[in-house]
């Protein structure tokens, strides 16, 4: 199904893979500071939310590598925010992400989580709620999907024939008070494929704790995510921020 499709693509960037263009990957570094461990990795990989912490039917599957359309537009989504990094939460201290939890019914929820300097992570949450921000998420996305449609160029990032792509929309997203601080948006994708019109539904939250960050996303179609759900997982996230 084409929701199935666009999910590498449609994230907002929230994780921590990276890459120095969105052509080519950079050579490996070999050298011992590439090496280094930052020294909150592991309370930043402790905070994630894991599969125990879905219902029943849900299951966990790794993050396929980013393909160089995914790597351009997610970098194109952080720059609206004015992250210079590959994604929204790349900003120079401790990165870890989740794998992707599917559930039964077209859901994905996936998770990042970095530790940086408190006033870097204040700052991040600042750009990420002025105005015109989420328009430039919907907007961006919009560019990243037409060329899909027009021009796919591997399986992940291809719709049936014949797909119509409408009009990306952002609106602010309701999501509970939860650590120091929280915001979201919700970006919906109109999509007729195979004869059938439908929305695939974005729903994307930044909360801070501290100088944690943690990135949630729920991926859902054609029906929104349950709101008590995106409070629910809202709030477990932010009960493990370290800070």
């Amino acid at each position: 199904m084409a929701a199935a499709a666009v999910g590498s693509v449609i994230v907002l960037g929230l994780g921590v893979h990276g890459a120095a263009s969105a052509t080519t990957e950079p050579p490996a570094d070999t050298s011992e500071a590439s090496n280094t461990v930052h020294p909150d990795q592991a309370a930043a990989e402790a905070a994630l939310l894991t599969i125990d912490d879905f219902p029943a039917g849900w299951t966990e599957v790794p993050d396929d590598e980013r393909t160089p359309l995914a790597i351009e537009s997610q970098r194109r989504i952080a720059a609206c925010a004015g992250v210079e990094g590959d994604r929204l939460l790349d900003l120079g201290g401790a990165l870890a992400e989740s794998g992707n939890f599917r559930g039964p019914d077209n859901q994905v929820v996936e998770e990042s989580v970095a530790i940086v300097e408190e006033a870097v992570a204040e700052d991040m949450v600042a750009r990420f709620t002025e105005p015109g921000v989420g328009e430039c998420f919907a907007d961006a996305m919009q560019e990243t999907l037409d060329a899909m449609v027009a021009n796919p160029s591997v399986p992940t990032e291809s719709f049936p024939a014949g797909t119509e792509l409408g009009k990306v929309t952002v609106e602010p997203l309701q999501v509970p008070a939860a650590g120091d601080e929280s915001a979201g948006y919700r970006i919906i994708v109109p999509l007729t494929a195979q004869g059938i019109t439908f929305e695939i539904i974005l729903d994307a939250v930044v909360i801070r704790s501290g100088g944690a960050l943690a990135g949630v996303s729920f991926q859902s179609a054609p029906e929104p995510f349950a709101a008590e759900d995106i409070d629910h997982y809202v709030e477990l996230a932010a009960e493990r921020l370290p800070g």
